[in-house]
């Protein structure tokens, strides 16, 4: 009921008000509703985000206050803890207490954050170890820690109550003596009696430290003996100044703090510097000057703080929980301190957080966290402020607004009713003018076209004289607003109505009084192009008062200055009736047009002309086009794929044998001569293209010929035309004959097989050659090596073994050589990059050829600048063999004077790690004629000035050239004949660390075994002798049993008995190869413990074939080195060897002589023991070693015991043991 009745109360109400207030009013009041609702939710959200993160925050301070806690309490408990596995352990003792002090002494200085160490005992013994705190007072004196930083104290059965002070110095000895405490019986401290009633670990009451004006907390830890009787009690003081110093750190907030209280109320620490303690001086007389007296503690209670905040958040604690004793997890609350709002920043809403802390050793206390709501609701006021200075700014805002949107809408109303009153009046002509095209707008239409019916009702109401005249001035409006001349004629052909276009074009002010026979004359109307006035009769306002539209365009109007050519529309006006009243004509000036048309037709004619002539340029083009196909030899084809006909030029027919009508012009015609092995793949191309154009539509392919033959033809062509959805309409290309050329690719395929299997001959060759080369050599190698080991060796002996072994390592290098040019030749070098020290390499070399530049008196330059890298990873290898070869090369030439090496770094700008090295070799010799430096570098090519010379291949600076190159870099040469030669290279290298490199050690020579092994065997396996005895010879005298096989074949007959732990493994030998032999070895299940190793001279078969060949353990190539043999034994089977220049390899390896040896050697022929001793004492190495062989199938384990005398020359040991039989 009351809706309804509120309804029409302020229908009522809005039916008294303006409209202008009716619409002001819901529109202000609706914004200002809006931004206060806005700004309201935006304050109460804000004051909740805020609430959220001062809980947060308090929450994550209680966590740094029980982390700092449990860092600060526990580290007493683990001084106890160590203390008392000290005294359990022995390192300390209750017998000796100095020493017990001095250990409590040094142990403080490790432990800044500890006040004092303490220990005491049943008999009354103290001992005390304190750190002074600045403004800390004892016994009426103000302590300098500065001057005393630590104080010990001491008291003893005799006088246990009385505590002695002494200084302490920096290596925990007393100094001189302080002061004295009286009635300080260490028996009766709070911590001791503690300590003894709950015989466990624990905490003591917060108590004062002796007499010092410092508040502390104990942790005591009793120690018992084996029958559970108390030999003393270690203790821990803890001032609670540090725990008040950290909270102070704590930024909660402006005026935030935090505190500790036990739970009783007692304070323990707090963040604003409120004293947890009150102190009193107690004097027994007056006190002296500036000397405080003794100092009594009393407790503070939080409750009776002198903090308001703190004081108000406790009580609000016990009433809100009862007591502080239930209080048993965390718990936050909101406290609003109004009715202390006279103190300070108690007017207002506080946070409050408490969360219990407690351990294992009784500590029970509660970490209190407060925080004012204003510390984090500033902002939130400010922006409060700002929503309501926001609101008053809306408010303002909106009214303006209001009042303009109103005006704006009353406004037009506001007219319409004066225009209407006006019109009520009799003011017909009124009408209202409002541009709007809203519902005001179409009102203010309607209400003119209202005004405008009344008018026109009330104006048929009135003569018809009126009637027409106003007929007329809307007719004569209209007439005057058209852009060309109007003329009315009567029945009688005379003017009666022109507007002013037409006064205008006629060149008249006032209308002649002239009717249809003068029309011409009067207004001086000619007929275009010619001195003859217009025929009356052919005028089109004649012949519209006849009864006849006209239109006539050759009219001129002849005036003084001008004549103006006129274009004339005619037509005659009926009355009701059907009579005709009048003529109406409408005329305008032609002239513009006249001039268009003129400028129309001769561009006409010019581009009938440029027609022409492009019309004869293409013929020519075409013709040129057609000329140039028939003269380059190629056919002209031209589809269209909507028809299929295509157009195929005379030379494409002419270059199958046909003649132009003998083939249809059709694209089937083309098909049809296509070769059946080339259609499938020609149609797939040809579709290809027709998908996608930028796929080329070029390739060769066979076509048929009138004679019958088949003839390859290159084919070019190209979709030139699509529709809008790109489907292909015409194509377009050329043919052409390539039958030569085809031919010609193809004899050069045979060639090029041809010479790729000349190419793999030469290979072979090569490969073959250095197989034959390298075996021979091997032994030759091998056995001089062998020979130079030999201590028997005379000087002269030892001068020739050496020549032969240079001229077989020479000889070694040719063949590397030519066969490093064939992997050149064939694209087979790669680059083989490591990281290396680059000055070793050059220090290397400049020592290699240090004998031969002495030798011929010459100089030797070693030029690098300072920034050249140290460490850098290229192919090391090829880098040593190029500067090889070309200083080789200089020192050969050149007879006085020296040779330089300089080693730059370029400047070019290379990304980051890799760099630029550039080389320079130059030389003061024979120099190069210029005629030769261009075949230099050419295979087996000599200069003039190297043919002079006995030495050399012409190999060394292809290599050179090629090894450059491949390392990324380019090498020159320039010369003057005569005064020498500079050879310039540039390689790429990378800048590595020098922790990369791996530093290359030299094996020295292996002289034995070490002894306590097993004897190894060895299955030889070689088709040639002489390979056989060198491995025989290098591997006999060191102990090793040895069997040999001359081919696969017998090797697997071997092995069944021999059973090896190793074999070495030819590759090429007759009967069965060394591959298969492996093979069938390796196949036998009970053979994984054996090593195959396969030793060849191919240097054709690349290492990584061998070693990934699941048969061969690794591969050694000939002719090989000793360190090699030495090494793969060592690898594969665990040989350990003793080495010639191991300073003391008679202690790593000692020899151990067992009773079983004894026992051995007792069993033996006396006359063997005697040969053996006489061989000895006359140092017959071959004959000692024969004889210890003889005994190994008997005693193997004794003769390898005297054979490792033998070999480390212990003679006066071995014929000790002899002598013992």
């Amino acid at each position: 009921m009351k809706i309804p009745i509120v309804s029409r109360l302020v229908a009522r109400v809005a039916r008294k008000l303006p409209l202008r207030i009716v619409l002001i009013v819901p529109f202000v009041v609706q914004i200002v509703g809006t931004v206060g609702l806005v700004g309201y939710l935006s304050y109460r959200s804000g004051k909740r985000a805020v609430a959220d993160l001062v809980h947060q925050l308090m929450a994550e301070t209680g966590e740094r206050v029980t982390e700092k806690l449990d860092s600060y309490l526990q580290t007493a408990h683990h001084i106890n803890h160590s203390n008392i596995a000290a005294l359990k352990s022995g390192g300390i003792s209750l017998q000796n207490l100095d020493i017990l002090h001095k250990y409590l002494i040094l142990q403080l200085q490790h432990y800044p954050e500890v006040t004092a160490l303490l220990l005491g005992t049943p008999q009354g013994e103290f001992r005390l170890i304190h750190r002074v705190k600045d403004g800390e007072v004892e016994s009426g004196e103000i302590k300098n820690p500065s001057k005393f930083p630590f104080e010990a104290g001491r008291s003893n059965v005799h006088n246990p109550s009385q505590l002695d002070t002494y200084a302490v110095d920096n290596r925990g000895n007393l100094g001189r003596y302080l002061s004295s405490a009286k009635n300080l019986d260490v028996r009766q401290r709070p911590w001791y009696r503690r300590a003894v009633k709950m015989k466990i670990p624990g905490w003591s009451e917060p108590f004062q430290i002796g007499s010092t004006n410092q508040l502390t907390l104990n942790a005591y830890f009793p120690c018992y003996n084996a029958s559970q009787e108390l030999e003393g009690v270690f203790s821990v003081n803890l001032s609670l100044a540090r725990l008040n110093d950290f909270l102070k750190t704590l930024s909660v907030s402006k005026r935030g703090q935090v505190f500790i209280v036990e739970r009783n109320g007692l304070l323990i620490a707090n963040s604003i510097g409120q004293p947890s303690y009150i102190t009193s001086h107690i004097y027994s007389i007056s006190p002296p000057i500036n000397q405080p007296g003794a100092i009594e503690f009393r407790r503070v209670s939080a409750l009776e703080s002198a903090n308001p905040v703190m004081r108000a958040a406790t009580q609000e604690l016990e009433k809100t929980f009862g007591s502080l004793e239930i209080i048993q997890s965390a718990q936050q609350l909101d406290l609003d301190m109004a009715e202390n709002a006279s103190e300070t920043s108690l007017g207002e809403h506080h946070f409050i957080s408490v969360i219990p802390y407690q351990d294992n050793y009784g500590l029970n206390w509660l970490i209190v966290t407060v925080v004012p709501e204003s510390d984090f609701m500033e902002q939130i006021n400010g922006n409060t402020r700002t929503t309501i200075l926001l609101c008053l700014v809306a408010l303002i805002l909106s009214i303006a607004m209001g009042i303009l949107t109103a005006r704006w809408i009353t406004k037009p109303i506001l007219y319409l009713n004066t225009t209407a009153k006006d019109i009520a009046k009799g003011e017909w002509e009124k009408t209202v003018k409002i541009n709007r095209s809203d519902e005001v707008g179409e009102l203010a239409n309607s209400f003119n076209l209202m005004a405008v019916q009344l008018q026109q009702y009330f104006t048929e109401l009135q003569s018809s004289n009126q009637s027409l005249a106003e007929s007329e001035s809307k007719l004569n409006q209209i007439i005057e607003a058209i852009p060309v001349g109007i003329s009315v004629h009567n029945i009688q052909g005379k003017i009666i109505y022109v507007n002013q276009i037409a006064r205008k074009l006629l060149g008249i002010d006032t209308i002649p009084e002239a009717e249809t026979e003068q029309l011409a004359t009067a207004y001086h109307v000619y007929l275009a192009g010619s001195e003859e006035l217009y025929p009356v009769e052919n005028m089109p306002v004649v012949r519209s008062l006849q009864g006849e539209r006209s239109r006539v365009d050759d009219m001129e109007i002849r005036l003084p200055q001008r004549t103006v050519p006129l274009e004339v529309y005619s037509t005659p006006l009926w009355d009701r009736t059907g009579e005709i009243i009048a003529a109406i004509a409408a005329f305008f000036d032609i002239t513009e047009r006249q001039k268009s048309q003129k400028i129309l037709a001769d561009y006409n004619r010019t581009l009938e002309t440029e027609v022409a002539q492009k019309t004869e340029a293409l013929r020519l083009s075409q013709e040129q086009l057609q000329l140039a196909l028939e003269g380059s030899g190629d056919g002209f084809w031209d589809w269209n794929l909507e028809t299929g006909d295509a157009y195929l030029s005379y030379r494409w027919l002419q270059m199958l044998g046909y003649k132009v009508d003998e083939l249809p012009q059709k694209i089937k015609t083309w098909e049809k001569l296509i070769h059946p092995e080339d259609k499938p793949w020609v149609m797939e191309r040809l579709n290809a293209h027709f998908a996608d154009t930028s796929i080329p539509y070029q390739f060769d392919y066979r076509v048929l010929t009138k004679s019958g033959t088949w003839k390859w033809i290159a084919n070019y062509g190209k979709v030139v035309v699509r529709d809008r959805k790109g489907n292909p309409l015409r194509m377009a290309g050329t043919h052409r004959d390539v039958s030569i050329r085809k031919q010609a690719e193809i004899e050069l395929k045979q060639a090029k097989e041809a010479a790729e299997t000349a190419n793999q001959a030469k290979s072979t060759f090569l490969a073959n050659m250095s197989h034959e080369l390298r075996t021979p050599l091997n032994a030759i190698l091998g056995f001089a090596r062998l020979i130079q080991n030999s201590p028997n060796l005379s000087p002269q002996h030892q001068e020739q073994v050496s020549i032969i072994t240079r001229s077989g390592e020479h000889l070694l290098t040719l063949i590397n050589d030519v066969l490093d040019l064939s992997k050149i030749e064939a694209n087979r070098t790669t680059l083989n990059e490591q990281d290396f020290n680059l000055y070793n390499l050059i220090s290397d070399i400049e020592q290699m050829f240090s004998l031969k530049i002495k030798t011929k008196r010459l100089w030797l330059c070693i030029d690098r600048d300072d920034d050249v890298p140290q460490y850098v990873r290229t192919d090391e290898f090829k880098l040593r063999q190029v500067l090889i070869n070309l200083l080789s090369n200089a020192i050969k030439f050149t007879e006085s004077g020296g040779i330089s090496l300089m080693i730059q770094k370029s400047n070019s700008q290379l990304p980051i790690p890799h760099c630029q090295l550039n080389f320079a070799v130059s030389d003061t010799g024979a120099g190069i004629p210029p005629e030769d430096l261009d075949s230099i570098f050419e295979s087996f090519v000599q200069s003039s000035t190297g043919k002079q010379s006995v030495e050399g291949t012409g190999l060394g600076l292809p290599i050179s050239c090629a090894f450059v190159q491949l390392m990324g870099g380019d090498i020159t040469v320039s010369s003057v004949v005569g005064r020498g030669s500079i050879f310039s290279f540039n390689i790429n290298v990378s800048v590595v660390e020098a922790i990369s490199i791996k530093t290359q050690q030299t094996n020295p020579r292996v002289i034995a075994i070490e002894p306590n092994q097993p004897r190894y065997r060895i299955l030889i396996v070689d088709d040639k002798e002489n390979n056989r005895q060198l491995l025989i010879q290098l591997l006999s005298p060191l102990g090793f049993e040895l069997q040999q096989a001359c081919n696969g074949k017998e090797a697997i007959e071997i092995y069944d008995d021999f059973e090896p732990h190793l074999i070495l493994m030819d590759l090429h030998m007759p009967v069965i190869n060394g591959y298969e032999a492996a093979q069938q070895i390796k196949s036998n299940p009970q053979v994984e413990a054996t090593a195959i190793i396969a030793v060849s001279a191919s240097n054709v078969i690349p290492e990584t074939a061998i070693t990934q060949d699941n048969n061969f353990d690794d591969f050694i190539r000939k002719p090989f080195r000793d360190s090699e043999i030495f090494a793969a034994l060592s690898k594969h089977i665990g040989v350990r060897f003793i080495y010639e220049e191991s300073p003391d390899f008679i202690q790593t390896t000692p020899t151990t002589v067992t009773a079983a040896n004894l026992a051995d050697l007792a069993r033996l022929s006396p006359d063997w023991v005697k040969n053996l001793y006489q061989a000895t004492i006359h140092g017959d190495f071959d004959l000692m070693l024969s004889l210890i062989e003889e005994i190994r199938p008997q005693h193997d384990s004794l003769a390898t015991l005297l054979a490792s005398l033998t070999n480390n020359f212990q003679f006066q040991e071995l014929l000790d043991f002899l002598a013992e039989n």
